[in-house]
């Protein structure tokens, strides 16, 4: 969080990413983005390229994901299908 002076307001400049293990928790990459309406997909599949094995893997998320272009780049590479939430 960034702030000029105390009268202007906080301004978020970047996120952090986090990818974790689903069964036992532990951290398995993280990245660091600037903060826009697209970095949290695009970190996402960057997290996810970076996961070793040839096997499929299975993505579960929030609704953020649930979007055309997340799902069909995530299918593009290779992957197994995204576990979507669907409410």
């Amino acid at each position: 969080m960034f702030k000029k002076s105390r009268k202007s307001p906080v301004i978020l400049l970047y996120h952090g990413h986090v990818l974790m293990e689903n069964h036992s928790g532990p951290v398995v990459g993280a990245v660091v983005s600037h903060a826009d309406v697209l970095a949290k997909r695009a970190s996402a599949l960057r997290l996810l390229d970076g996961v070793p094995g040839a096997h499929a893997k299975t993505v579960g998320a929030d609704k953020a994901y649930d979007i055309r272009d997340f799902v069909n780049d995530y299918r593009a590479r290779n992957r197994d299908t995204a576990c979507r939430a669907q409410r």
